[in-house]
């Protein structure tokens, strides 16, 4: 699925299929935010490994669309795996354990972030499509409505 078929997908749940209420650039706008609210509840899966410098605070900054931490592994690559606790403030994650701190190893940090959908495609699983058409269709309603409330008048004052 790509934006051109969701935004089609929402047109049709909202009896707009030739655009005459809603541009493109408004569907938009109310899909993206249909799949970032669906992203926080579901997030998509993403591991990456950090190299460490030898000291137990790790920068998590270039972690894309960051919604949660769920673990962090380390020594790397054991099975089972060896989860270590570990704690956030801002965009440092320190290593919480009583050993040294991993040194030139590397960190698996398992995290959600946000789901995409561009005209390439989406990250969305195909279980949550029909949510987020339905989410961008209820936040396009919510705004025709707040637009039509007292449009017409017919009582006087």
């Amino acid at each position: 699925m790509d934006l051109a078929t969701m935004r089609a997908r929402v047109r049709q749940d909202l009896r707009d299929p030739s655009g005459e209420r809603w541009d493109d650039a408004t569907l938009e706008r109310h899909i993206g935010r249909a799949v970032r609210e669906c992203s926080l509840a579901a997030p998509l899966e993403v591991s990456v490994a950090l190299e460490s410098t030898g000291a137990r605070e790790l920068s998590i900054a270039a972690l894309a669309g960051r919604v949660t931490i769920e673990a962090v592994e380390w020594p790397a690559g054991q099975y089972p795996p060896a989860y270590v606790a570990f704690s956030m403030w801002g965009e440092t994650l320190t290593v919480e354990t009583a050993s040294p701190p991993p040194s030139g190893e590397d960190v698996v940090v398992r995290y959600g972030a946000l789901h995409t959908l561009d005209g390439a495609g989406t990250t969305l699983p195909d279980r949550l499509q029909d949510l987020v058409a339905t989410g961008a269709a209820a936040y396009a309603a919510i705004e025709w409505a707040a637009y039509a409330v007292d449009r017409l008048n017919t009582g006087g004052d």
